[in-house]
């Protein structure tokens, strides 16, 4: 892609569509996940969980029950057992809303010279509509009744997904939460 300025010298765009691209990449939203806990606590001392009594996951069945499978293989790779007198409640609460799209490609023409002009611009857009998912994950020492660990998630999918792809960024998702437990 070469521009010629009059009989000057070449300009060549090609380095800033490149840098125009890698903005448009790091510029997209990543999901966010905050981390809290107790510093007092040992860990290390639980070894049973189950799911708190009056969980709001405010989803439908089918991917409440994709999200409770996934918690309860991280759990059993962590080396936790689900028990009915648990050491650990693992409560998740969620919320979800559309997100409106907000990148758009322009695209112009124009003509101008000696005080005259004149342009014609539009703006495509370049994403599909996206859930905005909140997950928020405590888990909470049982015999004392007190919040040990928290982790607040904010993630996007696609509106238009497949179970298959929903199931795997179910998977994604508590993986990435769960990453932070327990904290270092």
């Amino acid at each position: 892609m070469h521009f010629q300025l009059g009989k000057m010298k070449k300009l060549n765009l090609l380095p800033l569509f490149f840098i125009a691209c890698l903005m448009f990449v790091f510029s997209c939203s990543s999901p966010k996940i905050l981390y809290d806990y107790d510093k007092e606590v040992k860990f290390d001392s639980y070894k049973t969980y189950d799911f708190y009594p009056e969980m709001f996951l405010y989803l439908n069945q089918l991917d409440s029950s994709r999200i409770i499978k996934h918690v309860e293989n991280i759990m059993i790779l962590k080396g936790f057992i689900k028990s009915s007198a648990p050491d650990i409640y693992v409560n998740i609460a969620s919320d979800q809303f559309e997100t409106p799209v907000k990148n758009s490609l322009g695209i112009g023409i124009g003509t101008g010279g000696r005080n005259i002009g004149m342009g014609v611009s539009g703006g495509i857009p370049i994403t599909s509509k996206t859930i905005t998912q909140l997950f928020k994950v405590d888990l909470i020492d049982v015999a004392n009744d007190v919040l040990i660990w928290n982790a607040n998630y904010e993630g996007r999918f696609k509106i238009r997904i497949t179970p298959e792809a929903k199931n795997e960024y179910f998977r994604m998702t508590f993986e990435k939460i769960f990453s932070g437990y327990p904290p270092k």
